[in-house]
């Protein structure tokens, strides 16, 4: 009211006058923060209502890496870092990292400000509303920047439509640089963590760098004492802009890897959940205690791959009121079809979300398929980024900037390794399944077939590497050589790729190895991963594609080429000085290693039938066995056989009919040997017969471990075998050093006399007349006592030697 009422005419002159607008400066507060509030974010708060139930960290887990970070908050460490990026795949957990960070912060008042960021929420997936948002929680938690916000808000109430290097000194650095100014944060508890989470999730790519920027700004331009903990998936942008100066002097990279043992904790989320729908789920009465089994337990962590996003939508899924957590359960380990609610919805929408954003779909999904479909079998060697390059006929380089949208699903190692990983291993689930990928989608069939395609294209292409190079080997295509015939029974053989595989030509792959092993010829031995290792991969291919070709064709006079020259080689290197090579080679043509087991084919037992030196039984053990050659069954019924008895192809190593008379005869000195070895009584050898009269005690004492060997393992057959546990193997061998060699030798004998009367008739049916051969088998010569405890074998080589006079006299 007025403090002159129903004046007219009134004039008042001189006096000093003083006028309070109150009022009207209280409107413009108000309207400035009116006006900040219109631009805030509230879904962005971490303890915003509009976040329904967001994602957080199940208890007990994710204990070491939130202590990690705590550490780092309270100025723990000793750190000049100002800036802390976690980082890591999709779904591994970060924002309910995150999100217990904020809360634990927030407790404590030293949680300054935070930002959540969300590609579905219309508000959240551009940068316009952060540090509107972020200068709304500042005047919150530090009331004194409240009046200085104010005001600049006042001064430039445009300032939202600023551009974000505007908003931030605005909105940030002046109101608070008062406080800076007066020591305010000097206090150790003062609030000063800013939260950003999710700033990948922007829907505007160059939105990322340039957010970092700013941040880099509030450091290097303006001196402010904050510190970010910012929480991401490692795209390419904001890798990049992590690695550049000068935000790199700044940051420290703390990565969601397996150094914190993901799987430990995922398997605590799963063990509780189930525990929990067991307890509590209105369907409990027909959940069985022991649900789910420990080995469903083990398939979905190992599924989860270490990222919680799948735990938590399977957990989610299974634990529906409305359904049975038993049949949900074994629609996610797909022994029961979907109807209508998809399991794995969420974790699609991620998986889509991050294809969509690719530049060259098409080219990327054909790396990533080659990653999923690759031969376990020397797939190391397509596993390194160089080697997919080559391998797909890429430019190098191509394979990095196809897979850089792809970080938080594939990862490799840009300055090391460069081996290239799948981080999901649903990914390759959702890929496979057309309703799940749908436009991204990919069949398997079509993958082996263009990589069958691949294998056909290297083998024909000649390697850049000149073959003088001692690491032209490195270059050489040992992958496609080996697994082509594994994708061929994998792929459908289309007419284009018949029409492949009728043009593959081994020719200039021959002559470079053939050119490259005459100067390095070491390379050439049959070892893992050697040239001869890796020709022999034709043989399986031989088999796939044989049925649909001539064997007048190139591609079979090719295989027997290679064939030849590897075996021919094989034997010039190793066994070209070895008498009783012919034995072996006999043997060969007539017991094929698969008719004999491991237990009688040992190298001593094959050397004492040919004489070799102790020095050389691997030498016998790896030609014979043949364990060099792929378990093709054409190797052991076609080819080597095939080799050794044809001359044209075989020259010196051929195999006559004199080849196996020779044999013959030896194996029949062998079998008449009048002393094999006496067999062993354990228990009344001379030493433990008289050990056993003069010292009753200690005998005794001995012979306990004879019958603790005999109950644990030792083994006394029909035929006196002896096979001594690994365990027992040892106590023998230290307790009883020269029993234990006897014994040994004496099983030598054994399977030396099996090999013998099993081999003797079929060499005798092959053998040409020999006159040493015949005089040795007509003299009636007795077989041994070691080849007596065969009676029915010693039958038959006695009617094969009836059969073999008869015939060639």
């Amino acid at each position: 009211m007025s403090m002159i009422n129903n004046t007219q005419s009134l004039a008042i002159h001189g006096g000093v006058f003083t006028q309070h607008n109150s009022l009207a400066v209280q409107s413009l507060s108000q309207s400035a923060f009116e006006r900040l509030q219109k631009e805030v974010a509230p879904g962005a708060f971490h303890n915003s209502g509009e976040r329904f139930d967001p994602p957080k960290c199940h208890p007990r887990t994710r204990v070491a890496v939130i202590e990690r970070i705590m550490n780092w908050v309270l100025w723990k460490e000793r750190t000049n870092s100002l800036v802390l990026w976690l980082n890591g795949a999709a779904g591994a957990g970060k924002s309910a990292i995150a999100q217990k960070i904020a809360e634990l912060c927030y407790e404590a008042e030293i949680l300054l400000a935070s930002f959540f960021f969300s590609r579905s929420d219309p508000h959240r997936n551009h940068p316009k509303a952060l540090f509107a948002t972020l200068s709304y929680q500042i005047a919150c938690a530090i009331p004194e920047a409240r009046l200085h916000l104010e005001q600049e808000i006042s001064r430039d109430p445009l300032i939202f439509t600023r551009s974000l290097e505007a908003q931030m000194v605005a909105l940030i650095v002046k109101p608070l640089q008062s406080l800076v100014d007066s020591s305010y944060f000097s206090d150790p508890t003062s609030p000063r963590l800013i939260i950003l989470d999710g700033i990948d999730e922007i829907m505007e790519q160059r939105s990322h760098s340039k957010i970092l920027q700013v941040i880099s700004d509030i450091f290097h331009r303006h001196r402010m004492p904050f510190i970010f903990l910012v929480v991401s998936r490692p795209e390419q942008e904001i890798t990049f802009a992590f690695n550049s100066q000068p935000l790199s002097e700044l940051t420290d990279h703390l990565r969601l890897d397996n150094t914190f043992h993901p799987d430990d904790d995922i398997r605590l989320f799963i063990n509780d959940s189930f525990s929990e729908i067991k307890t509590g789920h209105p369907r409990k009465k027909s959940i069985p205690p022991s649900w789910p089994s420990e080995e469903v337990i083990d398939a979905l962590v190992h599924k989860a791959s270490g990222q919680f996003i799948y735990a938590a939508t399977v957990i989610r899924f299974i634990e529906s009121i409305r359904h049975r957590p038993m049949e949900r359960l074994d629609i996610i380990l797909g022994l029961r079809p979907v109807h209508r609610d998809l399991p794995f919805a969420e974790l699609d929408a991620l998986y889509m979300h991050i294809l969509s954003a690719l530049d060259d779909p098409e080219r990327t999904l054909l790396v990533i398929g080659l990653i999923l479909v690759r031969a376990q079998f020397l797939g190391h060697h397509l596993s390194r980024i160089p080697d997919i390059e080559r391998f797909l006929g890429l430019e190098a380089g191509d394979v990095e900037f196809l897979l850089a949208d792809m970080a938080s699903l594939v990862s490799w190692e840009v300055d090391g390794t460069q081996i290239v990983q799948m981080l999901h291993a649903s990914f390759g689930d959702f890929l496979f399944d057309h309703s799940r990928s749908g436009t991204f989608s990919l069949e398997r069939k079509a993958l082996h077939a263009v990589m069958a395609y691949q294998c056909c294209r290297n083998i024909s292409c000649s390697s850049d590497v000149d073959t003088r190079d001692k690491d032209w080997l490195m270059q050489y295509p040992t992958y496609a050589v080996r697994n082509m015939a594994y994708h061929l029974n994998r792929s459908e053989l289309t007419p284009e790729l018949m029409s492949h595989l009728t043009q593959l030509s081994f020719e200039q792959l021959i002559e470079d190895a053939s050119e490259h092993l005459s100067l390095y010829p070491e390379q050439g031995r049959f070892t893992p991963g050697s040239i001869y290792d890796t020709w022999l991969g034709v043989i399986p291919l031989a088999d796939r594609i044989r049925p649909m070709m001539t064997d007048d064709s190139e591609f079979y006079r090719l295989r027997q080429r290679f064939c030849d020259d590897v075996i021919k080689r094989e034997f010039d290197l190793f066994y070209a000085n070895q008498p009783s090579l012919y034995l072996l080679l006999s043997l060969t043509c007539v017991t094929p290693y698969r008719h004999l087991s491991d237990f009688r084919w040992t190298p001593a037992s094959v050397a004492q039938l040919t004489d070799w030196n102790k020095a050389d039984h691997q030498k016998v053990i790896d030609l014979f066995r043949l364990d060099i050659f792929p378990h093709s069954a054409s190797f052991y019924t076609d080819i080597f056989p095939g080799f050794l008895q044809d001359v044209s192809r075989a020259g010196k190593y051929t195999v006559t009919a004199e080849t196996f008379a020779r044999a013959s005869l030896k194996f029949l000195e062998y079998l008449s040997r009048s002393r094999l070895g006496a067999l062993i009584n354990l228990r009344h050898t001379p030493r433990n017969l008289t050990s056993r009269r003069n010292r009753p005690w200690h005998w005794r004492k001995h012979m306990r471990y004879l019958d603790l060997g005999a109950r644990k393992g030792f083994k006394f057959h029909s035929r006196f075998d002896f096979t001594p546990t690994p365990w027992l193997r040892d106590v023998r061998q230290s307790h009883f050093p020269k029993l234990y060699f006897r014994l040994r030798r004496q099983q030598t004998y054994i399977n030396a006399t099996y090999i013998a009367l099993k081999s003797f008739p079929k060499l005798l049916r092959r053998s040409a007349a020999s006159d040493q051969l015949i005089a040795s088998v007509t003299a009636e010569k007795p077989f041994s006592q070691r080849a007596l405890q065969y009676p029915a074998l010693v039958k038959q080589c006695k009617a094969a030697m009836v059969t073999y006079v008869a015939r060639v006299q």
